[in-house]
């Protein structure tokens, strides 16, 4: 009796929206991609609470919670100050994916997992932002596979670049659908190469397609979105939902390229939706709550929320918002002995923080009534690793549910922005993964996403297949 080697593939669908993808397989939109979701279940997969958007990827590469590995956000308030730093992924901490495997002995391949580095003694293929959303530090680069002229002659440049920066016509969008189209391709054409070599036991790849078409054209899909245009949907049809398609035969490329007893899981890893938030309104809600309505020349004037002007104006609050993308509004309490202006000891701070959480929560929007906040996490009840005094002390969910245009405060109302922001669609958490494989190795029906580190190690390192020297079949 011979054998073979059991293969893992993990697809990752970046911000491809789970809904939105069991609806189109459903309606055969996603053709290829139904055939797993028709025949297995659905696992749901959980984003880290309330620092999910900047967090996930690493929590998925470390298999820990932003309190172990350190990262939320692009953009994260300093300990022991009130300056902000941009975070870079060498500063992300824990043992990665692949090292850990490649220390068990199997040959990993990496294609554009967000966020990610391959580190000094990772062995494998390693190719970091070659086409993903928000590229890290030091942009495109591989690692360990051919060199970068031969990769860019075999498949291509990306000619989407910084989604933010593309033209907001029915051309512009035609092409930048085109370019996501064409980027999708390229890196199924990479996957199905490095399945093409036998050595290869594990690949983990991200697709980042749907991330860039969920940000950009959302209120083009999304026909209830407050910049929601009938003509240009009727000009261009849906873009998400054609990218979604494109992703759909990119994986049935990928599909074609497997064999029987391959392990392969398809994570779709948070999901999209419209942007409806006050993010630029954080300042003005925090001041209004330590004044409790008296007049704001007590302090100096509001500056925007990631203005070099924030680390005075942080200062003085005992409660101050600082950078979490969008997803949820993050506040840092000013305790004495963490913040060099502490103004509240560790008892003070635990009341004010009861105070302000019930008192954010109790916002409405000045002109439908509805709660700007729909729930707050103190993160001490959720966190307790080694890095949690670098986290916010305060997270509170946006209501996504209508636009928030202006917030009925204390001191009065408050006019809310999008800060110039040119996204029409942002982030919503939960995942779902849908798995297939020839062994017993599928998953709980519900996961953390710090838990598929070592889902992945486990279902990797099962062994071998015993294979029949007669027939070539599993026994």
């Amino acid at each position: 009796m011979g054998s073979t080697k059991l293969r893992l593939i993990v697809l990752g669908l970046d911000a491809a929206d789970p809904a939105l993808v069991l609806d189109l397989a459903a309606r055969g939109v996603m053709g290829n991609l139904s055939r797993l979701v028709r025949d297995l279940p659905s696992i749901e997969v959980s984003s880290p609470p309330g620092l999910y958007v900047g967090a996930l990827w690493p929590t998925f590469f470390t298999g820990s919670q932003p309190d172990q590995h350190g990262r939320y956000c692009w953009r994260q308030c300093r300990a022991n100050a009130y300056s902000d730093e941009f975070y870079q992924i060498e500063q992300i901490k824990g043992e990665t994916i692949w090292d850990a495997l490649q220390d068990l002995g199997k040959k990993v391949c990496v294609i554009d997992i967000p966020k990610s580095r391959c580190g000094d003694r990772f062995r494998g293929v390693f190719v970091k932002d070659w086409g993903t959303h928000d590229p890290s530090t030091g942009g495109f680069r591989i690692d360990n596979w051919m060199s970068r002229e031969a990769f860019v002659a075999r498949y291509g440049r990306d000619e989407v670049g910084q989604c933010d920066r593309i033209e907001r016509t029915a051309e512009g969008f035609r092409a930048f659908e085109r370019s996501l189209a064409k980027r999708a391709d390229a890196r199924a054409q990479m996957i199905c190469d490095l399945l093409d070599d036998d050595a290869n036991d594990v690949i983990l790849a991200a697709f980042s397609e749907a991330h860039c078409a969920g940000h950009q054209c959302w209120h083009i899909h999304d026909e209830t979105h407050e910049a929601h245009d009938p003509s240009l949907r009727e000009a261009i049809g849906d873009p998400v939902a054609n990218v979604y398609a494109v992703l759909d035969r990119a994986i049935g490329r990928i599909f074609e390229r497997l064999r029987e007893d391959d392990t392969i899981a398809v994570l779709a890893s948070h999901g999209m939706g419209a942007p409806y938030s006050g993010v630029e309104a954080l300042n003005a809600l925090a001041l209004d709550f330590e004044l409790k309505g008296a007049p704001r020349e007590e302090l100096d004037s509001v500056p925007n929320l990631l203005s070099g002007k924030s680390e005075t104006f942080r200062s003085k609050l005992r409660l101050f918002p600082i950078p979490n993308n969008g997803a949820y509004a993050a506040f840092r309490l000013n305790i004495e002995g963490r913040e060099p202006n502490g103004l509240l000891d560790e008892r003070e701070g635990q009341a004010y923080l009861n105070a302000a959480a019930n008192a954010l929560l109790g916002l409405r929007e000045t002109t439908s009534a509805a709660p700007i906040f729909t729930s707050a996490l103190k993160t001490r009840e959720i966190y307790d690793g080694p890095l949690v005094e670098a986290l916010p002390d305060l997270m509170l969910k946006w209501n996504r549910e209508r636009p928030i245009h202006s917030i009925a405060s204390i001191g009065g109302a408050i006019v809310t922005s999008d800060g110039g922001n040119p996204r029409t669609g942002d982030h919503r958490e939960g995942g779902r993964m849908w798995v297939k494989s020839p062994t017993e190795c599928l998953p709980s029906s519900a996961l953390e996403m710090a838990d598929l580190k070592s889902w992945i190690v486990a279902t990797a390192t099962r062994g071998a297949v015993p294979v029949s020297p007669k027939t070539g079949h599993n026994v």
